[in-house]
């Protein structure tokens, strides 16, 4: 059985606010059982730096879904945050979607 892939795409500001909204459709797709997905920051101009906690509980909701949580098109400002939060080694980092479809989609 092939995975249920869903693509996220947020843009500007990413807040608590958003981050509520985006758990509240992950754990929509978790119960209709998918189990791949990509978060695509390519219209995400910042991220908070005390979001990167709530952004890593999401992640491991995933993984105990069974689920794989990738991340994508980080600009310069949210790889920053990470990288400030020590959380880079908590995400699956893709430069873009492409490289999500050749690496991650074409594999299965």
């Amino acid at each position: 059985m092939a995975d249920i892939v869903e693509i996220i795409q947020p843009s500007g500001k990413l807040d608590i606010d958003k981050l509520t909204l985006l758990n509240n459709e992950i754990v929509d797709f978790l119960t209709r059982g998918v189990k791949l997905i990509l978060l695509d920051f390519q219209d995400v101009t910042q991220i908070q730096v005390d979001c990167v906690e709530y952004l890593k509980e999401i992640v491991f909701k995933v993984q105990t879904h069974n689920g794989k949580f990738y991340c994508c098109s980080l600009n310069e400002q949210v790889q920053n945050v990470l990288e400030t939060a020590h959380a880079k080694k908590f995400f699956h980092l893709l430069h873009n979607r492409q490289e999500f479809e050749e690496k991650i989609l074409s594999a299965r």
